[in-house]
């Protein structure tokens, strides 16, 4: 709401179904948004607005200083955060968990089948892999402490293209260093 709102001239018919009366006691007044508005209207009239003002400091008040002082009202919640998952020493394994990645997930990274990427749990990753998922699994590491292993799923599918289809046509780098900027962040 701005103060051009109550401009001469500004009045459209069908406003006054938003301008409050003493017959309507229990309808909002626009006080519980941060508004006061004292208006009159004459039967047979357009209704006029006598006074307008935001009560939470003036017309320049943005959701950032209403977000402000809803922070300061409103106590923090102190919330237990679950463990980061351990590494296992099983390169397959670690990427797999603590990534929240699924095979099928992994596989589309090396473009191949999702029990070829499932086997490597057992058989180990192949040596021309094993630079990738080490990527992986380092970006995970960094990210699990603050999005849980659900979160860094999410965050390495997100986007068009997705962080894990950028990781598949070889920009590796870039997406770990996207990854390391988040290292002093609450989402690590």
């Amino acid at each position: 709401m701005s103060g051009a709102t109550f401009e001469i001239g500004t009045w459209r018919p069908g406003l006054e179904s938003l301008i409050w009366n003493c017959e309507e006691q229990d309808l909002p007044t626009g006080g519980e948004l941060g508004h006061l508005v004292t208006a009159f209207a004459v039967p047979g009239e357009a209704p006029s607005i006598a006074h307008a003002e935001n009560t939470f400091g003036g017309w320049g008040v943005g959701l950032a200083e209403e977000a402000a002082a809803l922070a300061v009202e409103t106590p923090s919640v102190v919330t237990l955060q679950p463990p980061a998952p351990r590494l296992s020493n099983n390169l397959a394994e670690d990427v797999h968990v603590i990534g929240g990645l699924t095979w099928s997930q992994i596989a589309k990274v090396f473009n191949i089948s999702e029990r070829a990427a499932a086997g490597w749990r057992a058989q180990g990753v192949p040596p021309h892999r094993q630079e990738t998922m080490e990527a992986l699994r380092a970006i995970a590491v960094t990210m699990v402490g603050g999005l849980g292993t659900g979160g860094v799923s999410r965050w390495l599918s997100a986007g068009r293209p997705s962080r894990l289809d950028r990781i598949g046509v070889g920009e590796v780098a870039a997406v770990a260093e996207e990854a390391k900027s988040y290292r002093d962040t609450p989402a690590t």
